[in-house]
């Protein structure tokens, strides 16, 4: 990541071996504090305090009980905090980013989890290929996509140290690629049966692709990214 000031004059980069959204912008914000203050000869900026990521600014946007057909999950708000209570159990949700939750419990450890909102307000909760409504939920409730797709879902491995792994999840009639650290990345057909995706979700263009080969007993074995990364299927989680 680069940053600069250019009335200023000054600039600085930030390297990373990994994908740690939000924590390099704000640590490139600090820094630039510091050469500025520096460069005028000021009291340099004191340190940000850590951020609790269980502390969260509306905990109260996410209480309530989401059902699915099989299952329901209640959420409650307590001391600014979002607790799921889950099989007797009183999980603290992490917030990673907004909407975005960690939840501290082996059933919600592959992926992480999502609260919707329409008008601003949250109606339904999302964890990997799991759909759960609110009872404010308004929307469709059944979607149609390519027979095909059923094939796609799983977990992939590469053997490059740098690619690692990623999931494939089908939600809401929509393929996601999931990254190792829980970035979504839509899937979106091409011509040629390929797919794409952006990392960016404001970007215009989908330079990343991604294709599924090898159908063995109505299943994708082999998942191709863009750059030639092949990753191996390994299990359908």
């Amino acid at each position: 990541m680069m940053l600069g000031d250019m009335d200023d004059g000054v600039g600085l980069v930030v390297l990373l071996s990994g994908k740690c959204w939000p924590w390099p912008m704000q640590l490139a914000q600090y820094g630039l504090q510091l050469l500025r203050a520096d460069l005028h000869e000021r009291m340099l900026p004191p340190v940000p305090p850590p951020r609790e990521p269980t502390r969260v600014a509306y905990a109260a946007d996410y209480t309530g009980t989401f059902t699915t057909a099989e299952q329901s999950l209640t959420f409650i708000a307590e001391d600014n905090q979002v607790v799921l209570l889950y099989q007797g159990e009183r999980l603290v949700l992490e917030e990673r980013w907004p909407d975005f939750f960690s939840i501290p419990h082996p059933d919600f450890a592959y992926f992480l989890s999502h609260f919707g909102r329409a008008n601003g307000h949250v109606v339904e909760f999302e964890h990997g290929s799991a759909w759960y409504t609110h009872e404010r939920y308004t929307g469709p409730r059944t979607f149609v996509y390519q027979p095909e797709w059923d094939a796609y879902p799983g977990h992939y491995v590469s053997e490059s140290p740098w690619s690692g792994h990623v999931r494939i999840v089908l939600r809401k009639g929509r393929l996601y690629l999931v990254e190792s650290e829980g970035y979504e990345r839509e899937l979106f057909q091409l011509e040629d049966s390929s797919f794409c995706y952006t990392h960016n979700r404001l970007s215009k263009t989908l330079p990343e692709r991604v294709r599924f080969d090898a159908i063995v007993e109505g299943q994708a074995t082999c998942l191709t990214l863009t750059g030639n990364n092949i990753y191996i299927r390994v299990r359908t989680v």
